[in-house]
């Protein structure tokens, strides 16, 4: 057992570390890339876990494609569709 009472071997130790350091990196990301849209944090890890890992992503999905976002429901496709709308040019 190590100074810090961890008795995992080295790897399985720097394996933790590394998962942990990524994870911290994937949530900076998230929160930098949304930061100014507005949206709940339950909304950003809708979108982040659909694979819309930029806002701009959003001006591409149709209203078909944002409702079918696990963890999409009424208020959130909402408030996406305004934020979304603002960008699209109007025709």
């Amino acid at each position: 057992m190590n100074t810090l009472g961890d008795d995992r071997p080295n790897e399985l130790r720097l394996a933790s570390m590394e998962k942990s350091r990524n994870a911290s990196a994937v949530l900076i990301l998230k929160v930098s890339n949304f930061r100014r849209t507005g949206f709940s944090g339950p909304t950003i890890d809708a979108l982040w876990a659909a694979g819309v890992q930029e806002p701009e992503a959003l001006v591409h999905l149709s209203d078909e494609q944002i409702q079918k976002i696990p963890g999409v429901g009424k208020a959130r496709f909402k408030a996406i569709c305004v934020y979304r709308d603002r960008f699209r040019p109007r025709v």
